[in-house]
């Protein structure tokens, strides 16, 4: 969960870096003339092409992630937080968008009772350890 936290704002980071660096390389002259400027250029290039990259693998993601067949979500075991969930996940528990945004769902109102004591422990395990 926190990888993916992490993920998205580093998205937003790079997307935001390769906008700057492509409108620098539209400025650039097809052949730099000096080494600094052709060591800029590369770096512009790399940083357009990896936001471009972070661009696909973030559509792929969502399209996984919004799928109508399985439910997902994405918690964060040292907030106790839900980050995201798709709409198919809210609908398996009984709940909708707005539970969620409005801070109406929490996986433990509807997991099983025998399934909580499982639960905490991978929890407290993913605290611990990073991994359950």
């Amino acid at each position: 969960a926190l990888a993916y936290a992490m993920q998205r704002r580093m998205a937003r980071s790079v997307a935001s870096v390769g906008a700057l660096a492509a409108t620098f390389r539209d400025h650039v002259p097809t052949t730099p003339a000096t080494p600094a400027v052709r060591e800029i250029a590369e770096v512009s290039d790399a940083l357009i092409e990896a936001s471009r990259d972070l661009r696909e693998n973030e559509a792929r993601f969502r399209g996984v992630f919004d799928s109508s067949v399985m439910g997902f979500s994405i918690f964060d075991a040292t907030t106790d937080e839900t980050l995201a969930i798709n709409d198919h996940f809210l609908a398996m528990t009984g709940h909708n968008r707005a539970d969620f945004d409005e801070g109406r769902w929490n996986w433990r109102s509807f997991t099983p009772h025998e399934f909580l004591p499982q639960d905490e422990e991978a929890i407290r395990q993913a605290k611990e350890q990073g991994w359950w």
